[in-house]
């Protein structure tokens, strides 16, 4: 935090100065700083990081590249924001194996489609496979299990579906039937979901994620719009994990600095957001505050696509 207000304090010239002064030397903050230098030359660029930016910074010190990672990477991957981004996507990985438990135990056999939206490397599935697989061996053998990134990046997708090659191959997730495919997607227009959802077999046990993405970045009535073609093309038990950016100091120092167009909101905030969608707010994590799994309701007072956003971030 006193770094943070520190910075804030510094002009904007010598915040830039310093700023590309260690990007120079961290192969972590280059990576960063070129989703910005993208916005600032591209009027079509996305307003966040990408999914291989994000995926850096959580890898922690232990695990960056002896070949490319300098001692400011491995200083930079300890502080605030690398380390939250760890937590979150460790967070949100245990809500998606935790609440697949049931469903899987519920129907031996049965295919099984997780759609990460905004997933990039998809790693919260991956993770969240991983943790089933380790915990509840023998829970996914047998299945057929689909990974369908939704992101308009392409290269975090690729780098997914190259780990999980290798996964299957001499990690975690040997002699698994596992595939990960990319849709191309921009949750604005939710089509592409629509049309995904519509493929799904009847009989597939099927969950979302959304780790750093859609409710971080979208404003209520685009979560809404996902969250109603997520309700009418899913299952009765279809559940979705993601994490939204509670409100404070911190988290606004860290918005101004980064330049990013988080959204901001309390629990209670966020909750009013979820409520007029169908869903539920189910469980939430002790360790990352903000991390959530929604169900759907047993039944809605009205049709879901006549409600109106009741809420803002």
């Amino acid at each position: 935090m006193f770094e943070l207000k520190l910075r804030s304090h510094l002009p904007a010239f010598a915040r830039r100065w310093l700023i590309r002064f260690v990007a120079g030397r961290s192969a972590l903050l280059r990576s960063a700083l070129a989703e910005r230098l993208d916005r600032a030359t591209r009027s079509d660029a996305p307003p966040f990081m990408s999914g291989i930016a994000t995926y850096l910074m959580k890898l922690g010190a232990p695990n960056l590249g002896a070949a490319w990672a300098q001692p400011l990477d491995r200083a930079l991957s300890q502080t605030y924001a690398p380390v939250m981004f760890r937590l979150r996507v460790e967070s949100t990985a245990r809500l998606l194996a935790d609440g697949l438990r049931t469903p899987l135990r519920n129907r031996p056999g049965a295919p099984v489609e997780l759609i990460d939206i905004g997933g990039g490397p998809s790693m919260d599935a991956l993770n969240a496979l991983l943790l089933l697989q380790k915990d509840q061996q023998g829970l996914l053998d047998g299945r057929r299990i689909r990974v369908h990134v939704l992101d308009r990046d392409d290269a975090g997708p690729k780098f997914g579906a190259r780990a999980l090659d290798a996964l299957k191959e001499c990690g975690g997730l040997r002699g698994l039937d596992v595939s990960l495919s990319h849709v191309r997607y921009d949750w604005i227009a939710t089509s592409s979901l629509e049309t995904l959802l519509g493929n799904v077999g009847a009989d597939a046990v099927v969950a979302a994620s959304s780790e750093g993405a859609l409710f971080d970045y979208a404003l209520p009535d685009v979560v809404h719009a996902n969250l109603r073609a997520l309700r009418r093309g899913t299952p009765d038990d279809f559940f979705m994990v993601g994490d939204y950016v509670v409100d404070s100091e911190h988290q606004r120092l860290q918005r101004k600095q980064a330049e990013l167009p988080i959204q901001l909101c309390d629990p209670q905030a966020f909750a009013a957001v979820i409520a007029p969608t169908g869903f539920r707010i189910a469980a939430t994590s002790d360790a990352f505050p903000g991390c959530f799994r929604l169900m759907k309701n047993a039944a809605s007072a009205w049709p879901i696509s006549e409600r109106r956003p009741s809420a803002t971030y």
